[in-house]
């Protein structure tokens, strides 16, 4: 049973060298593979990958959005893979099962791997649900890394940012609504 991995990043050479570093390890399978952070979120969504390595700096949305965004109903293993080591602390606030500094190499990679299949995923997914929103808003209130101020909306086939200050209420009745949103 292989875990089945997302990765998120807006470098083309980036995902390509994780996705041949990846693909050396019998465990895994790459299932898809995102160029911003949006269409990062889509896919979690849709396809519901086992782990999920975000860059933290993406344009849409960043990792940090993405991570923070993510459905409770199937939390993946999210390992931030960036360039920016001062976020490291609060990626593992976030829960981050890793956190993989640029540039790393295919054994560091393995140890994340490993690190995964020793953590138990429902308890994993527990601690990362209640700990996203805490450490988000903390970023924002304490941290010159600035959100992007954006709700992501699902449609039928992506998703609609809109502005919090745009936002009165957001009601949810029935998914097949979203199709008259576009």
């Amino acid at each position: 049973n292989k875990y089945r991995v997302l990765i998120a990043d807006d470098e083309a050479p980036a995902r390509a060298k994780m996705q041949r570093m990846l693909s050396t390890i019998e465990t895994v399978e790459v299932i898809s593979l995102a160029k911003n952070g949006l269409e990062a979120l889509e896919q979690i969504d849709q396809l519901k990958p086992d782990i999920v390595f975000l860059d933290i700096e993406m344009p849409g949305l960043t990792g940090i959005e993405v991570a923070r965004s993510i459905g409770t109903s199937k939390v993946p293993y999210i390992v931030f893979a960036t360039a920016y080591n001062e976020f490291a602390v609060n990626a593992f606030k976030l829960n981050a099962i890793d956190y993989l500094l640029k540039p790393f190499n295919e054994e560091r990679l393995l140890q994340t791997i490993e690190k995964i299949q020793a953590q138990p995923k429902g308890r994993f997914a527990e601690e990362v649900i209640k700990s996203i929103d805490k450490v988000a808003q903390e970023w924002e209130e304490n941290s010159s890394f600035q959100f992007s101020n954006k709700i992501p909306i699902p449609t039928i086939d992506r998703y609609k940012l809109v502005d919090y200050d745009d936002v009165i209420c957001i009601e949810v009745e029935d998914r097949a609504l979203y199709r008259d949103w576009e």
